[in-house]
């Protein structure tokens, strides 16, 4: 099920939406992981964030902000020991302002 946002993304998106797909084909057949993420901010990150199986995601309306030092973190620590070679992964930002208590998701 796709979410009302990813829906949107799509369709803005769709003249590059195919060669979105070809990318992220080519580098998971390379044994690469994709990371995906909601809207990006300059926040400071501080050390709350973690990836999952994009399988595992629960899409919802709007996803929530995603520190860009966050997702610097988050790939780099995922690109010296890889969890999850050959995989699309979610990141994952637990609290922060404007943000749930709990975990809080970022799709596309």
């Amino acid at each position: 099920m796709i979410s009302f946002n990813g829906a949107l993304l799509k369709r803005i998106l769709r003249h590059e939406w195919g060669a979105k797909d070809i990318a992220g084909r080519a580098v998971r057949s390379a044994g690469g992981t994709t990371v995906y993420a909601g809207p990006l901010t300059n926040r400071p990150y501080q050390d709350n964030g973690r990836l999952i199986r994009a399988e595992d995601y629960v899409p919802r309306m709007m996803p929530p902000v995603a520190p860009r030092a966050g997702m610097a973190m988050l790939m780099v620590a995922e690109a010296e020991t890889p969890r999850f070679a050959d995989t699309d992964t979610i990141a994952l930002f637990h609290g922060g302002r404007g943000s749930p208590s709990r975990w809080s998701s970022s799709p596309l």
